[in-house]
Parts: structure tokens; C-alpha cells; sequence
């Protein structure tokens, strides 16, 4: 659901295949190659669904895993959730939330606080102490039905599970600049 980009001269196609690649190789190697490549996703659903729920839905799908840094992107998917959003920067005004599951939000909430979270400790003695960035990872299963939805192109009734992992960080997605992405990646 997001464009991706390298440093390199090649910067969306590279940055495209890094992801299709990371898809098929093993975790460490795809921290290697990503670190390596400053490869770095810079725009999601934006004005509609940061998730990729609402798209792989709309497509058919019954068992989607989304991973998820602001929980509100999830929670207004729901019935209940918020439609719209204005915010302070007109930048962001006018951000349309499509509601094509049934449960309503507060049901799923509740449900996403009993997932097992893993909490990075921190390290003493270290100067730059793990979690100083990652701060933890959830992950869960939840099960809910569609609703009918004209505009997002979704049809009630269908059952679908979503596998949610929540990765929570000091950082948000803006405040990657190159110049820090290895010290971030922990590479020289």
C-alpha cells in the first residue's frame, strides 16, 4: 500500500524490488539489504486507509495481515469509527475513513488489548539502549463481518480474519532522513 524508495539512482524501482524481495528472503537479510539501500517507504493510503485493509478487502480478500503504527487508522475501519478527519494542517484536512466492518470499533479495541505484546527492554550501559526506537511489537487474530459499503466497493455479510501486528516506535515514518537511516538500522 506504500511507494518505496532507495538512495540509490534507480530509487522507486529499486525500492520497489527491495519489497517484493523482503517477501521471500529471511528477516536479517532483508535489514541488511534495507539499511544498505536507505530503501524507506515515504506515502501510504493517505487520504483514505494507511492500513491496506480497506483495498485487499475490497478485492476479495478473507484473510488479510496488515501491520499498524496508529491503531485509529484500524479502529476507523469499524462501525462507529470516525468518517472524516480535519486536522489542524490543511495538508491532512479532509481524510475520508470508509467503515466496512460490522463490529463496532470499541468491540475490536477491546479485542487488541488482549494481544500478546512483546516489550523491547532496555540495556544498561548502552549508549544507544535498545528500544531507544522500537518500543514493542503486538500481534493478534481478529474475526468480524463486512458491511456494506458502495464506496469502498466492499459487500456485507463476508466473514474475514485480519492478522494485526502493531509495531510501536519513537519514530514516525517522516522522521527517517538518510543521513540516520543506518544509525537507525544499527549499521555504521
Amino acid at each position: 500500500q506504500s511507494a518505496w524508495f532507495t538512495s540509490g539512482p534507480d530509487s522507486f524501482l529499486e525500492g520497489t524490488n527491495n519489497i517484493l524481495a523482503s517477501t521471500t528472503l529471511p528477516p536479517n537479510m532483508v535489514a541488511t539489504i534495507f539499511a544498505d539501500t536507505s530503501t524507506q517507504a515515504i506515502m501510504d493510503g493517505a487520504f483514505t486507509d494507511s492500513t491496506g485493509i480497506l483495498q485487499a478487502v475490497a478485492a476479495g480478500a478473507a484473510d488479510v495481515t496488515s501491520y499498524i503504527s496508529d491503531l485509529r487508522d484500524l479502529w476507523n475501519l469499524f462501525a462507529g469509527g470516525n468518517t472524516t478527519l480535519n486536522g489542524p494542517d490543511p495538508c491532512f484536512s479532509n481524510v475520508l475513513f470508509f467503515q466496512i466492518f460490522s463490529t463496532p470499533w470499541h468491540t475490536i479495541e477491546a479485542e487488541v488489548k488482549r494481544f500478546r505484546c512483546l516489550k523491547v527492554p532496555s540495556i544498561k550501559g548502552r549508549s544507544d539502549p535498545a528500544g531507544a526506537y522500537l518500543t514493542s511489537i503486538c500481534f493478534g487474530t481478529v474475526t468480524t463481518t463486512t458491511a456494506e459499503n458502495t464506496f469502498a466497493g466492499v459487500e456485507g455479510g463476508r466473514e474475514v480474519k485480519l492478522h494485526i501486528v502493531i509495531v510501536e516506535s519513537t519514530l514516525d515514518s517522516l522522521s527517517f532522513s538518510r543521513s540516520r537511516f543506518h544509525e537507525r538500522a544499527g549499521r555504521p
